[in-house]
Order: C-alpha cells, then structure tokens, then sequence
C-alpha cells in the first residue's frame, strides 16, 4: 500500500517541470521512520557503498526490467556503508531510515522525488 500512495503523485504532479509541488496528502510522511521493500543497486559499480536506488521494478541499469520514474524510486542514503562484493546486481530487500519528499534537479531535469535518510538494510535476497 505504501509504494501505492507514493505513486500516486504522479496524477497531479509534471515530471517536465522542476517547478512541482508534491501533493499535500504526500506531507504526513515527511520526516516519518519507514520501512520500505524493493529492488535495490548501488548508482555506480563499487565494492562498497552508502547511497542505493530502490525501485518498485526490476532494473538492471541497461536491459532487465522497467527503468524507474521519479515517482517510483527513491534515493537512500545508508548509516554505514554496505559490501556488494559478490553480490548479484538486481537485489530485493526492506530499508528502514527517515523519509523525506524532496523534489531534486539537475541541469533543468526533475531527477527525484523521494529519499530515505539514515537508512538500513534489514533483509536482503536476490532477485
């Protein structure tokens, strides 16, 4: 129900404008403690990391899955960086840390919506 909600800004909301506003009913779980699952991959291929992406798909980057929009993903920052060594590329698992409803830009392109802050993996598989 939660990743739901959270699409749900995608009725009221234009992704072609840096310019947005998230829908007031979004407001509540600005600066709530969450816990959301999903598929998740670190922005870049490293050994370790502290920042994901989780999606609602499956994504591999390039040819596996849907490419995620601003209104089903969202950026985590993690408490302490995790390995990926040996690890597979698409992963699912729960997060847990603060969330925040932030609309972010680069070079005039709306690039997110969400972000987890504070975050923890608490159960992670292949996916």
């Amino acid at each position: 129900a939660g990743t739901a909600l959270l699409g749900t800004a995608l009725d009221v909301m234009d992704a072609s404008s840096i310019a947005v506003e998230p829908p007031s009913w979004l407001a509540p779980l600005n600066g709530a403690w969450v816990e959301i699952s999903g598929y998740f991959a670190p922005t870049t291929k490293l050994e370790e990391t502290n920042e994901l992406l989780v999606t609602m798909n499956k994504w591999d980057g390039c040819c596996i899955g849907l490419p995620p929009t601003v209104f089903d993903s969202l950026a985590l920052r993690l408490e302490k960086p995790i390995s990926l060594q040996g690890q597979h590329l698409i992963r699912f698992g729960t997060v847990r840390g603060e969330f925040h409803i932030e609309p972010f830009a680069t070079g005039g392109v709306f690039l997110g919506l969400y972000r987890i802050d504070h975050g923890r993996v608490t159960t992670e598989g292949a996916g």
